[in-house]
């Protein structure tokens, strides 16, 4: 199951040398998101929820999802990199 991310880490750290971690976090949930979007719409669940309901998975998925960037990059900063990685 590492196959696929010691791939992704190799090309990664060749193609991707100058960019910043913070870069390539955005550019790695973008990419997911695009990945995902054309599958989630063919999976929609049937009946489809509420508004409130659709908007309260996506406020605690930003919620959650932002804090928890706030929090790795914080520990980035403030430790080495090899001792976080």
């Amino acid at each position: 199951m590492n196959g696929p991310a010691g791939i992704a880490g190799a090309l990664s750290s060749k193609k991707l040398k100058g960019e910043t971690p913070l870069n390539m976090a955005i550019g790695q949930q973008l990419a997911a998101g695009i990945i995902l979007l054309p599958v989630a719409i063919f999976f929609l669940p049937r009946p489809v929820p509420g508004p409130n309901v659709i908007l309260s998975v996506l406020g605690l998925a930003l919620l959650s999802t932002l804090l928890g960037y706030i929090l790795y990059f914080r520990l980035i900063t403030n430790q080495s990199r090899p001792l976080v990685l």
